[in-house]
């Protein structure tokens, strides 16, 4: 029974009770917005200025990292750009020495065969004026035996022979 009694005393009013918690509720009150709350409330806006600055900080970033972006595209496809000039240059460098290389080795190929036919022509005249030589003195000494006697004046003999061999080829260009 006590306790009903007890209970009872905890749910009736009593107005010095009421009056006193809150005359302590206004005086807490007043001293918490004088003691700690303008330091709470200037926490608070430091904190959101904080936060809008580190906000605001995060977009110039965002948009310096955008424009960097950017400029490092620009300067990626310019040096793409500029690589494939190169190497078309290079291509183009590579293709006129090749036409160098070739038109100066056929020159020299040229110029070596004509030389060869320059060399076999004095060659092949050397060795028809030797032959033609040899022939005249053959001949000569031919005629010697089958005469039996040398002939009186060999010099103009030899001068005969040498134009009659000398004038085979022509006739046989013209028979």
């Amino acid at each position: 029974m006590l306790s009903v009694i007890f209970a009872a005393d905890l749910m009736a009013v009593q107005p010095g009770l009421v009056l006193w918690t809150v005359v302590t509720f206004v005086v807490l009150l007043v001293v918490l917005s004088k003691v700690a709350w303008k330091p709470i409330l200037h926490l608070v806006e430091e904190r959101e200025k904080t936060i809008h600055g580190a906000i605001e900080g995060a977009r110039k970033d965002r948009e310096a990292a955008s424009a960097l972006l950017e400029e490092q595209r620009a300067l990626l496809a310019t040096a793409r750009k500029d690589s494939a000039e190169a190497v078309r240059k290079a291509l183009a460098d590579a293709e006129v020495a090749r036409q160098d290389l070739v038109a100066k080795s056929r020159k020299e190929a040229e110029d070596l065969l004509a030389r060869a036919r320059q060399q076999i022509e004095e060659d092949k005249a050397k060795a028809q004026a030797e032959l033609r030589g040899v022939v005249v003195d053959l001949a000569i000494e031919v005629a010697a035996k089958v005469l039996g006697d040398h002939l009186a004046d060999a010099t103009r003999q030899r001068a005969l022979y040498e134009q009659y061999v000398n004038d085979l080829p022509r006739e046989r260009r013209a028979g």
